[in-house]
C-alpha cells in the first residue's frame, strides 16, 4: 500500500508543479465550492475525501467525511447508507454552517472514532452517545 501511495504521491506532484507551478493557492480563491473542488477531482489520486479536507482546512464549506465519520454516523443514525454525500449532508444539516466548525468536528470525530468507536472493540463502556447508539442498543447493552 505504501508503495502505491508514493508513486499516486509522486505523480500527484508532478503535476501540481507542470500545470500549477507548485502553487494550489489559487484554489483558495476560486468563488464557487464547486468549482475549487472540480480543480481537485482534476488531478490524479485526489478523490472527494481529499478534496474536502484540503477545502475545509483552506476555510471552504464543506465537511469531509473518512471512515471513522462513517462507521460513528451509521452507529449513530445520522445516515442509513455509507453514501459519502449522504453522510456529508447530514452531518452538515446538523451543524452551524461554518467553516471553522466543520474542520473542528471533522477533526474531533476523526479523534473519537480512533479512540472509542473503534470498528472493533468499540469503548461502549466509556462512550457518552451508547444510550442513542445502534451498535451499544442492538449488541452491547443486554449483554453487558
Amino acid at each position: 500500500m505504501h508503495r502505491i501511495r508514493a508513486r499516486k504521491i509522486i505523480e500527484l506532484s508532478k503535476v501540481i508543479l507542470e500545470k500549477y507551478g507548485g502553487d494550489l493557492s489559487r484554489i483558495k480563491d476560486l468563488p464557487p465550492l464547486d468549482e475549487a473542488k472540480k480543480v481537485l477531482l482534476e488531478l490524479p489520486g485526489v478523490g472527494e475525501k481529499t478534496a474536502d479536507v484540503i477545502l475545509v482546512n483552506l476555510g471552504k464549506s464543506t465537511f469531509p467525511v473518512d471512515t471513522h465519520i462513517t462507521r460513528i454516523s451509521m452507529r449513530l443514525g445520522i445516515a442509513k447508507s455509507r453514501n459519502y454525500r449522504e453522510i456529508q449532508r447530514a452531518w452538515m444539516n446538523i451543524l452551524t454552517p461554518d467553516p471553522g466548525r466543520y474542520l473542528e468536528v471533522h477533526l474531533k470525530l476523526i479523534q473519537f472514532g480512533r479512540d472509542v468507536c473503534t470498528a472493533r472493540n468499540p469503548r461502549c463502556s466509556v462512550c457518552g452517545f451508547k444510550e442513542v447508539c445502534n451498535y451499544y442498543i442492538n449488541n452491547v447493552k443486554d449483554k453487558a
